[in-house]
């Protein structure tokens, strides 16, 4: 188990994913997505992640979680997070 949290903890500070993350507006959600993608990885099974990571695909699945978390309005992240970030814009 401690490879995999070693292997996460790589993915989550990869510069590939702290490109993507940059890129979420407003500024305030990227910490909450960067951990959303976090606790999405410690909840697949370890072999998935080790088979995933010696592929060379690991860094392709998280960009991939990440982009649809943030930007796809059936996601858990985009109900949870985005939907009231727009409701407090719209109040304003």
């Amino acid at each position: 188990m401690s490879d995999c949290n070693e292997i996460i903890t790589k993915i989550y500070n990869h510069p590939d994913i702290n490109s993507l993350i940059s890129k979420i507006h407003p500024e305030s959600l990227r910490d909450d997505l960067r951990q959303e993608i976090a606790i999405t990885l410690l909840e697949q099974p370890c072999d998935r992640i080790a088979s995933l990571f010696a592929e060379n695909n690991l860094i392709r699945y998280a960009i991939r979680t990440c982009w649809i978390m943030a930007t796809s309005k059936r996601s858990e992240f985009y109900r949870k997070y985005r939907a009231k970030d727009l409701t407090e814009v719209v109040q304003m």
